[in-house]
């Protein structure tokens, strides 16, 4: 029986040991009922890596494919230590003379992506069951875990989901951040209305006794004076202030 692993490069550091306890336990399970365990890899950094680690500590043997030609493919391993580790995992595994399933062509994102992408498709096909370090939510790009997610179910391969969060982008942060402002803009907006709204409502309500009834000279003049500071504020609540914030997120 091969099991086969796929899952976020990025994951974050807090929650690595988790998905390495996650991951021991599933591969005891394994190891414990199938006969001839063995494990396929990857072995990019974050996931692959952590998977092929708990394989290695429990005696199972790990086939390593390589996406592509290894001089371009250690360049993905950017953090601390994870470069260290892979040259380690091409000592012990012989990966210089091993073939690469794909050779890159150009420097070009895309096509390091689509390498990414098939030589997960091949890893799935080649695998009895399938174990995903995911954390549910769509990819990020054309290469991403939730592709092969559903790859995996369109070939009757329902992955094992190991949850994990991947460490947000730069471009996740600004996301967020745009994000939070966009609330705190349409709440902005929302209180600026009611109370465009209220002092409109209060305007109406100091000019109908005026209108209505004979009142003493200092109530009117009260009254109206009321009216006059309430209805022109409504203007600049309703037609101004609220227009601003509008616009800030329409």
């Amino acid at each position: 029986m091969t099991v086969g692993i796929i899952g976020h490069r990025e994951i974050m550091k807090e929650e690595r040991a988790g998905v390495r306890k996650s991951l021991d336990a599933i591969l005891t399970e394994l190891k414990s009922t199938a006969h001839a365990l063995r494990a396929i890899s990857l072995v990019a950094t974050g996931a692959d890596t952590i998977f092929y680690d708990a394989a290695k500590a429990l005696g199972i043997d790990v086939e390593v494919l390589l996406p592509f030609q290894i001089d371009k493919y250690q360049d993905d391993f950017t953090e601390p230590g994870d470069f260290e580790k892979f040259k380690e995992i091409v000592i012990a595994q012989k990966l210089e003379t091993k073939e690469p399933l794909a050779l890159l062509t150009t420097d070009s994102k895309q096509e390091r992506d689509v390498a990414y992408l098939n030589a997960g498709k091949h890893l799935i096909d080649q695998s009895d069951y399938v174990v995903a370090v995911w954390d549910g939510q769509p990819a990020r790009g054309i290469a991403g875990t939730a592709q092969l997610v559903t790859y995996a179910r369109q070939h009757n391969k329902e992955p094992r989901i190991v949850k994990a969060n991947r460490t947000p982008t730069d471009d996740d942060i600004h996301l967020n951040a745009m994000e939070a402002q966009t609330a705190k803009t349409k709440m902005a907006f929302k209180w600026v209305w009611i109370t465009g709204i209220a002092l409109g409502f209060l305007s109406a309500v100091f000019f109908a006794p005026v209108f209505c009834f004979e009142l003493d000279r200092q109530v009117q003049l009260m009254l109206s004076t009321a009216e006059l500071i309430c209805l022109p504020l409504s203007y600049l609540f309703l037609c101004v202030w609220a227009k601003r914030l509008k616009t800030r997120f329409s």
